[in-house]
């Protein structure tokens, strides 16, 4: 019986050590040498089939694409395109609105961050109304799809707003989204490879919000960065 007892005391520790461990403790984001990788890439949205970004809701074109190549046209060139936006509601899905922005497109590995910089027209803009010299932030609701799962961004939800760095007339509205990996581990979606997605926008109240947005020119090179890190331009980021 003594002599038992130490094989039985090392079947137990080992059983312990077993229940402790893993069953999978392979990271699918880290790389050969178990570091977490998220590659950041930029890309830019582009015109799609026609310039008037409002037919993607009413079923008569696909979104907008983007891809890695920024715009080289010039608006005086009568390059870009737009989508006219204003009216966003707590009773409908952004996406079911007829006056809604949608880029589409894919991205190859780990995601943890969008930034997305949009640039718009906003004739009711808010700026000024609070009697501050800030500019107003522009308020609008978002529907981020990844791989056939749709996140919504219920509104209104603030993108930082300032007047367009590039450009007269129109505004550049940055916003951050961070959280992606969480969100895509709780509904079971691959991390890695590829996927595809698609972001919808709507800018939210009907007296202040009317919205043209707009993209694919060099003033106004709409786009997005995976897994980049937001800076003080992009505002509070907002959890997926």
């Amino acid at each position: 019986m003594r002599r038992a007892l130490p094989r039985l005391v090392s079947l137990c520790l080992a059983a312990s050590l077993l229940a402790l461990t893993p069953t999978d403790a392979t990271d699918p984001c880290a790389d050969s040498t178990g570091t977490v990788v998220y590659p950041q890439q930029q890309v830019w949205v582009h015109e799609g089939e026609t310039k008037v970004g409002n037919l993607t809701q009413h079923g008569d074109q696909p979104p907008a694409p983007w891809d890695t190549e920024p715009p080289t046209a010039s608006v005086a060139t009568g390059a870009g395109a737009g989508a006219l936006s204003g009216f966003g509601s707590l009773e409908s899905l952004v996406a079911d609105s007829p006056q809604s922005a949608t880029f589409a497109g894919a991205f190859e590995g780990c995601l943890d961050t969008v930034l997305v910089e949009l640039y718009a027209f906003q004739p009711t803009n808010r700026t000024g109304t609070s009697g501050e010299l800030n500019e107003a932030p522009h308020n609008f609701g978002a529907e981020l799809v990844i791989d056939g799962k749709t996140f919504t961004l219920a509104g209104p939800k603030e993108a930082a707003t300032v007047p367009n760095p590039g450009g007269s007339a129109t505004y550049r509205l940055r916003f951050a989204i961070h959280g992606v990996r969480a969100a895509m581990e709780r509904h079971g979606l691959a991390l890695d490879g590829p996927h595809e997605l698609q972001l919808t926008m709507t800018a939210w109240f009907i007296n202040t919000n009317n919205t043209v947005y707009v993209w694919d020119t060099t003033e106004v090179p709409t786009g997005l960065t995976f897994n980049g890190t937001a800076d003080e331009t992009y505002g509070r980021s907002i959890k997926l």
